[in-house]
């Protein structure tokens, strides 16, 4: 009789353990594939997000750039202007004679006019330092007396 008892009773027990083992390994399957989707979810939603910030203007507007000093290679070589720099480092084109070359206000870099006009329509910093060209922000007025409007 009583292996009889203790036979029920292992009976019961790995019943009960497998039962419980099944609704475990059930739970952890549903929260696993429950985490998944939500996680799709979010990439989708920071995707959206990446898209439309990718389509916003980034450069510096044309009529801004145009106040950036600008003058011939010939007229700058040997001075402080140049900086010592003799190659334009977008397209990498040494500066020849009466090349027209256009100074950064910011850093004082130098590049050919055309390289440098390309490039910040779709950046804001200089090509060769990254240094900001954006304006500082005045407190009432927005830009201030600095002369780089972002377009």
């Amino acid at each position: 009789m009583e292996q009889s008892l203790l036979l029920h009773w292992i009976i019961f027990f790995l019943i009960w353990a497998t039962i419980i083992t099944v609704v475990t390994v059930f739970l952890i399957f549903v929260l696993t594939r429950w985490c998944n989707n939500r996680r799709v979810d979010n990439m989708d939603a920071v995707s959206l997000q990446l898209e439309a910030l990718s389509c916003m203007p980034r450069g510096i507007d044309p009529t801004v750039v145009e106040t950036f000093p600008k003058f011939t290679y010939n007229l700058a070589r040997g001075r402080k202007q140049c900086r010592g720099m003799l190659v334009c480092v977008i397209c990498l084109g040494v500066f020849k004679e009466d090349e027209t070359l256009r100074s950064m206000p910011k850093c004082g870099h130098v590049f050919h006019s055309d390289c440098v006009d390309s490039w910040l329509k779709s950046h804001a910093t200089c090509p060769c330092c990254r240094a900001n060209l954006c304006p500082k922000l005045n407190g009432s007025s927005g830009l201030s007396s600095g002369f780089v409007r972002l377009i």
